[in-house]
Protein backbone atom coordinates (compact mmCIF):
# COMPACT_ATOMS: atom_id res chain seq x y z
CA UNK A 1 0.00 0.00 0.00
CA UNK A 2 3.03 2.54 0.65
CA UNK A 3 3.63 2.30 -2.63
CA UNK A 4 0.53 2.61 -4.23
CA UNK A 5 0.05 5.69 -1.59
CA UNK A 6 3.30 7.29 -3.14
CA UNK A 7 2.26 7.02 -6.65
CA UNK A 8 -1.02 8.75 -5.77
CA UNK A 9 1.14 11.66 -3.95
CA UNK A 10 3.19 11.69 -6.41
CA UNK A 11 0.39 12.06 -9.49
CA UNK A 12 -1.53 14.65 -7.45
CA UNK A 13 1.38 16.55 -7.10
CA UNK A 14 2.03 16.13 -10.95
CA UNK A 15 -1.53 17.19 -12.02
CA UNK A 16 -0.98 20.12 -9.31
CA UNK A 17 1.95 21.43 -11.05
CA UNK A 18 0.41 20.69 -14.19
CA UNK A 19 -2.72 22.49 -13.14
CA UNK A 20 -0.37 25.49 -11.73
CA UNK A 21 1.40 25.48 -14.53
CA UNK A 22 -1.48 26.02 -17.28
CA UNK A 23 -3.16 28.78 -14.38
CA UNK A 24 -0.03 30.72 -14.92
CA UNK A 25 0.11 30.75 -18.44
CA UNK A 26 -3.18 31.19 -19.13
CA UNK A 27 -2.86 34.24 -16.04
CA UNK A 28 0.22 35.45 -18.75
CA UNK A 29 -1.84 35.27 -21.58
CA UNK A 30 -4.83 37.36 -19.74
CA UNK A 31 -1.72 40.09 -18.53
CA UNK A 32 -0.13 39.95 -21.48
CA UNK A 33 -3.31 40.58 -23.64
CA UNK A 34 -4.32 43.38 -21.20
CA UNK A 35 -0.89 44.78 -21.55
CA UNK A 36 -1.87 44.76 -25.49
CA UNK A 37 -5.04 46.43 -24.82
CA UNK A 38 -3.61 49.12 -22.71
CA UNK A 39 -0.62 49.82 -24.79
CA UNK A 40 -2.92 50.61 -27.60
CA UNK A 41 -5.18 52.69 -25.90
CA UNK A 42 -2.11 54.89 -24.07
CA UNK A 43 -1.36 54.98 -28.22
CA UNK A 44 -4.82 56.13 -28.86
CA UNK A 45 -4.85 58.80 -25.83
CA UNK A 46 -1.54 59.86 -27.14
CA UNK A 47 -2.39 60.51 -30.83
CA UNK A 48 -6.07 62.14 -29.18
CA UNK A 49 -3.68 64.51 -27.48
CA UNK A 50 -1.53 65.28 -30.53
CA UNK A 51 -4.80 66.35 -32.72
CA UNK A 52 -6.31 68.42 -29.96
CA UNK A 53 -2.84 70.28 -29.73
CA UNK A 54 -2.99 70.80 -33.31
CA UNK A 55 -6.79 71.81 -32.90
CA UNK A 56 -5.43 74.34 -30.43
CA UNK A 57 -2.63 75.47 -32.36
CA UNK A 58 -5.02 76.70 -34.82
CA UNK A 59 -7.93 77.96 -32.91
CA UNK A 60 -4.99 80.70 -31.35
CA UNK A 61 -4.16 81.30 -35.27
CA UNK A 62 -7.89 81.78 -36.10
CA UNK A 63 -8.01 84.12 -33.33
CA UNK A 64 -4.87 86.00 -33.94
CA UNK A 65 -6.06 86.87 -37.22
CA UNK A 66 -9.46 87.72 -36.22
CA UNK A 67 -7.83 90.23 -33.79
CA UNK A 68 -5.84 91.51 -36.65
CA UNK A 69 -9.39 91.88 -38.76
CA UNK A 70 -10.61 93.67 -35.83
CA UNK A 71 -7.94 95.95 -35.30
CA UNK A 72 -8.03 96.68 -39.05
CA UNK A 73 -11.93 97.43 -38.82
CA UNK A 74 -11.69 99.32 -36.16
CA UNK A 75 -8.62 101.42 -37.58
CA UNK A 76 -10.84 102.01 -41.15
CA UNK A 77 -13.75 102.79 -38.95
CA UNK A 78 -12.03 105.37 -36.68
CA UNK A 79 -10.18 106.73 -40.21
CA UNK A 80 -13.94 107.06 -41.46
CA UNK A 81 -14.84 109.02 -38.28
CA UNK A 82 -11.76 111.77 -38.85
CA UNK A 83 -12.97 111.95 -42.29
CA UNK A 84 -16.78 112.41 -41.52
CA UNK A 85 -15.92 114.80 -38.48
CA UNK A 86 -13.27 117.10 -40.93
CA UNK A 87 -15.92 117.33 -43.75
CA UNK A 88 -18.65 118.30 -41.19
CA UNK A 89 -16.15 121.21 -40.06
CA UNK A 90 -15.77 122.63 -43.49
Amino acid sequence: MSKFARGLRVGAVVIGVAALTSACAQMGDEDRSLMEQASADAQAAEAAADRAAEAADRAAAAAAEAADAASAAQMSAERQDRMMQQTMRK
